[in-house]
């Protein structure tokens, strides 16, 4: 997963292209320490410069502008961190990528936020734009559906650009079932797709129509899939975000147990209302209302949703940002999201 980590008080970098000019002119004309990993292994801070000469690539290569991330990193296995940033200059040219536990583990003062795209493999399209994102140096993390239509394509692209890190977006609803319709039952409609909402998720499981075994046959032959394609998932999270459920939570931490995938999406909105009202565009103010509304329904499900994944010896984030602003970003709550971002891990 994508990670960028500075002290307290300091701007993050986004992943949107028309704010590069806004934040990251903030950045580079301040200084700033950033948090990296020597090849001992040993946390050591260094301070960016007020004009930054180039960024330099462990291999010894640079690049004269102070927003392009090198993109080949050769990282791989789970549950490695990227943490070479934009403000690493000559004087950091021994560092690696961190592990996450190594990087997550940095003073509490810390603040690391992780830009994930979700929905690699839905559509070809959809790959081209997350593949376009981690080349500007915007992304370096995404969630692949592997019951996608452009699975296949997704595929190619992550190995193609080496560094941008996998993690799997289990799909239970509003699309074709990688399971065959007889490990299924139940879950399926009569044009033989996944639940349409996750309302309708939710309505099969209470009625007990829907077994946890049929739940766990599909998500385990969508997990097995993104192995078997070569690829070594940094976490799981979930379309929908259904794994807040406590019957699809279980099965998650169960298949994390089964593959060694030590990390899971916290899926819980953290960003307050009012703030973001102000600064949306009009026109979205209701959709907002909307999905700020559905995202205060979850809250009850917060303790036991925490209380598993930790029990299970899981990891997770510490906040969550999006639910709320699905769709209506723009860059004025990104950038008040960037200077208000708590201290911890957030997505």
């Amino acid at each position: 997963m994508a990670v960028h980590a500075f002290k307290a008080g300091s701007l993050l970098l986004t992943h949107r292209k028309a704010f590069r000019s806004t934040i990251g002119g903030n950045l580079t004309g301040m200084d700033r320490s950033v948090m990296v990993h020597t090849d001992d292994g040993i946390q050591a801070g260094y301070q960016a410069r007020r004009h930054i000469p180039s960024l330099t690539h462990p291999d010894g290569s640079g690049t004269n502008t102070a927003f392009s991330v090198p993109g080949d990193m050769g990282f791989r296995h789970p549950p490695v961190m990227f943490i070479w940033e934009a403000f690493v200059d000559t004087e950091t040219r021994g560092c690696r990528h961190a592990l996450w536990t190594g990087a997550l583990d940095a003073r509490p003062e810390m603040k690391v936020l992780i830009i994930n795209a979700d929905d690699l493999g839905y559509t070809e399209g959809i790959n081209t734009g997350i593949a376009q994102c981690f080349q500007e140096g915007m992304v370096r993390s995404a969630t692949l559906m592997a019951n996608g239509e452009a699975f296949e394509h997704a595929v190619k692209m992550a190995k193609k650009n080496q560094g941008l890190g996998i993690g799997i977006h289990l799909v239970l609803t509003g699309m074709r079932p990688l399971a065959r319709e007889s490990d299924v039952p139940g879950l399926l409609d009569k044009d033989g797709l996944l639940p349409s909402t996750p309302f309708a998720l939710l309505l099969l499981l209470l009625s007990g129509k829907v077994t946890r075994q049929a739940v766990w046959n599909e998500l385990n032959q969508q997990v097995s899939r993104v192995f078997d394609a070569g690829l070594v998932p940094t976490h799981l999270d979930s379309h929908k975000h259904v794994h807040l459920l406590p019957q699809i939570l279980e099965v998650l931490v169960d298949l994390c147990t089964r593959y060694s995938i030590k990390w899971i999406r916290r899926p819980f909105e953290s960003q307050g209302l009012f703030p973001m009202l102000a600064r949306v565009d009009k026109g979205h103010r209701a959709v907002l209302l909307k999905q700020y509304g559905d995202s205060r329904l979850t809250v009850p499900l917060r303790h036991h949703f925490r209380r598993t994944v930790l029990r299970a010896g899981l990891r997770m984030p510490d906040h969550f940002f999006g639910l709320s602003m699905t769709g209506i970003w723009n860059q004025a709550s990104a950038a008040y999201l960037m200077q208000a971002l708590p201290p911890g891990v957030s997505e």
